[in-house]
């Protein structure tokens, strides 16, 4: 009973429950160490398959709705931008035509 299972002695300054908490540790953390790698190989796994498949019809019709809200918006905001610039251009139009002179078209009539 001074022995771990696998021969380590159970030498501890703080005595027999010293040893106690080294075994419960011990178990602790052999569990744990043992779930982790369980875990991360199955991750490893799914992760591979999920490389390795082909797209699906259902991840191609995500990826085109996807890519046609990418364009939508960028369309949206190509317009909001011409938008302003057209302002402008109809703006310097108006400066650079003359008006109309009203005598000019009341002679001709």
């Amino acid at each position: 009973m001074n022995e771990f299972p696998n021969g380590v002695p159970l030498v501890t300054r703080h005595g027999p429950l010293g040893a106690i908490a080294k075994r419960v540790v011990e178990r602790m953390i052999r569990f744990y160490t043992h779930r982790q790698e369980i875990v991360n190989r199955t991750f490893d796994e799914r992760l591979a398959r999920l490389e390795a498949a082909p797209i699906g019809q259902g991840d191609a019709q995500v990826q085109l709705r996807a890519q046609y809200a990418a364009l939508s918006a960028r369309l949206t905001q190509v317009q909001r931008e011409s938008s302003v610039l057209r302002a402008a251009l109809e703006e310097l139009r108006a400066k650079l035509e003359p008006a109309p002179e009203p005598a000019a078209e009341s002679a001709e009539a």
